[in-house]
């Protein structure tokens, strides 16, 4: 990526919606193994993949075991430093709550959002 495109980049954030209980899966969603990782790291690595700073990655339903995984995963891929888990006290509500806590810990003056559900992992970067 050139300079320019670096300087392009910059303002916007993305969240993962990483809530939800996977109820019709059986439970665990976000933790099935897919391609030899959890399910997860493939759209944080999409989002990663943006530049996006912070990558807000709002957790519900086994909070601290998917919390763990995207952090090991964000490691892996080099984003640590823009990783913020938040947890979604409300999830069960439903996505739109998800999305609401993950906006809300958003910094003020982006110039856009990025917007990653954590169990649709082959989203091309």
């Amino acid at each position: 990526m050139t300079g320019a495109e670096v300087e392009a980049a910059k303002g916007y954030a993305a969240i993962v919606l990483a809530a939800g209980a996977g109820r019709r899966f059986g439970g665990g969603k976000l933790l099935a193994p897919w391609r030899g990782a959890p399910l997860v790291q493939g759209a944080l690595g999409a989002a990663l993949a943006t530049l996006s700073d912070p990558v807000v990655v709002v957790t519900g339903t086994d909070a601290s075991t998917v919390g763990e995984a995207c952090r090991e995963a964000a490691r892996r891929l080099g984003g640590e430093g823009r990783l913020r888990l938040v947890h979604a006290a409300d999830h069960a509500e439903g996505m739109g709550a998800s999305l609401r806590t993950g906006v809300a810990a958003l910094p003020s003056g982006l110039r856009g959002v990025y917007v990653f559900l954590g169990d649709m992992p082959d989203i091309p970067t």
